[in-house]
C-alpha cells in the first residue's frame, strides 16, 4: 500500500518603477518622457512525503514533488510634447 501526505507552498509580488522628466521646450511648450517597469513574480512548491519506518512522514517524495517559478517582467515608455494646459 502506498500512502503519501503532500504539503503547498505559494509566493507572489508584484512591483513597479516609474521615471518621468519634463523639459521647457519654449514659451508654453514643454516636453514630457516617461518610462515604465513593472512585473510579477510567482513562486508554487509542493512536497510529498511517504512514511518512514516509524510511521512518520518524513521521506520526500521527489517522484510527486515540484516547484515552479514565473516571472513576468513588462517595460513600457512614451515621449510626448506638450502645449501648458494641453495634450498634443
Amino acid at each position: 500500500m502506498c500512502t503519501s501526505v503532500s504539503r503547498a507552498l505559494k509566493r507572489s509580488g508584484e512591483y513597479r518603477i516609474r521615471l518621468g522628466w519634463v523639459e521647457p521646450l519654449g514659451k508654453g511648450f514643454f516636453g514630457q518622457a516617461t518610462y515604465q517597469i513593472k512585473g510579477t513574480n510567482s513562486f508554487s512548491e509542493r512536497k510529498a512525503f511517504d512514511a518512514d519506518l516509524t510511521g512518520q512522514y518524513t521521506v520526500e517524495n521527489a517522484r510527486y514533488s515540484n516547484g515552479v517559478s514565473l516571472r513576468l517582467p513588462n517595460a513600457s515608455g512614451r515621449v510626448s510634447p506638450q502645449e501648458e494646459g494641453k495634450h498634443l
